[in-house]
């Protein structure tokens, strides 16, 4: 069994078992270790369609504050680097290959916007939904926007960090750098395909995606959820603990 074999048949399923587990964990710290009701504002009536929407309007509020406090930061990081990458992951067809596998119901779902892998292949091969926009909507461009955003993040974090504008810890630092390596290597996966480096490549990107999903739950990387919905879900359970 070679490097690659490990890295699909044993190192990313034990991600995922450690992924579920670490967010459960995160959970059950809220919902299962004593404590007592937490305070909260009295509820208010709020319309159904704002409920629905509110983690947009949250979104939306957050990323406005952002633009105001830090423009350029903001905008590397939400435009040029977390759109591309939740772009990637969900649409590249190799990594929709994968989800599907997990789960087969969002086959029907996320296929008709998947996106080419190249502009070359945008103009040679069929069309998707993307239309024109396959110039720009394609796994190469993306990938290296990824790249660079990253990369220009990691500079500004260190430069406002010794301005004093902000701290950023470790943590941030060793987030982007597994982004980095995450990203490269999978760009050069699919740019030695057919070479004796092939498989070394895709074995180091499916490893270091191994060790992001493993990580994510015990790392900032957990924010995406847990900044609305498990907040929402220990909110309405500590109005069902004072009210009982």
């Amino acid at each position: 069994m070679d490097l690659l074999d490990i890295s699909i048949n044993i190192i990313f399923p034990a991600a995922l078992i450690i992924f579920v587990m670490g967010f459960f964990y995160q959970v059950i710290q809220y919902f299962v270790i004593p404590g007592p009701p937490r305070p909260h504002a009295p509820g208010r009536d709020v319309p159904l369609t704002k409920k629905v929407l509110m983690p947009f309007i949250k979104w939306i509020g957050t990323f406005k504050f952002i633009m105001k406090v830090n423009p350029l930061h903001g905008f590397m990081a939400i435009f040029i680097m977390h759109i591309p990458i939740l772009i990637i992951i969900f649409l590249f067809p190799p990594h929709q290959a994968v989800i599907f596998n997990y789960f087969p119901f969002l086959e029907p779902i996320l296929t008709p916007f998947a996106i080419p892998q190249s502009i070359t292949e945008a103009f040679i091969a069929q069309k998707t939904i993307w239309g024109p926009l396959e110039i720009i909507v394609n796994a190469d461009l993306l990938t290296l926007l990824i790249i660079f955003s990253s990369t220009a993040v990691f500079a500004l974090r260190i430069v406002k960090h010794y301005s004093g504008e902000f701290k950023s810890t470790i943590g941030d630092y060793f987030a982007l750098i597994v982004v980095i390596a995450l990203v490269t290597f999978g760009y050069l996966a699919v740019h030695t395909h057919g070479t004796p480096l092939y498989q070394t490549y895709l074995a180091l990107h499916i490893l270091t995606a191994s060790f992001l999903i493993a990580y994510i739950p015990f790392s900032k990387f957990l924010h995406f959820v847990w900044s609305y919905w498990i907040n929402l879900l220990v909110l309405v359970y500590h109005r069902v603990r004072r009210g009982a």
